[in-house]
C-alpha cells in the first residue's frame, strides 16, 4: 500500500506541474515542487526491511519527477535510494 501511496503522490505532483499550478504559500510549495513526495518515499524506504526490493520498486518514481521538470528532487531521491541500500 505504501508503494501505491508514494506513486500516487508523485503522479499528483506531475499532474500539478502539467497544469501549471503555482502558489505563494511557503507550506504548500513543498507539495507542488515534489519535496513532500520525496520525503514520503524516503521515509517508506528507510523503514523497509527489504531495501533492495523496495528500492527497485521506488526508483521509477524519480523518473516521473524528472519528466515533470523536477530534476533536482529526482536526483536527490535517486541518490538516497542508492546510498541507503
Amino acid at each position: 500500500m505504501l508503494i501505491r501511496l508514494c506513486q500516487a503522490s508523485v503522479e499528483r505532483v506531475s499532474l500539478w506541474r502539467r497544469e501549471g499550478k503555482r502558489t505563494e504559500d511557503m507550506g504548500w510549495i513543498r507539495g507542488l515542487n515534489g519535496v513532500e513526495s520525496v520525503e514520503l518515499i524516503k521515509t517508506t524506504f528507510n523503514g523497509s526491511q527489504n531495501g533492495d526490493w523496495l528500492g527497485q520498486e521506488l526508483a521509477p518514481l524519480a523518473d516521473i519527477l524528472a519528466d515533470a521538470g523536477l530534476q533536482g528532487v529526482a536526483a536527490d531521491l535517486r541518490a538516497h535510494l542508492r546510498r541507503v541500500r
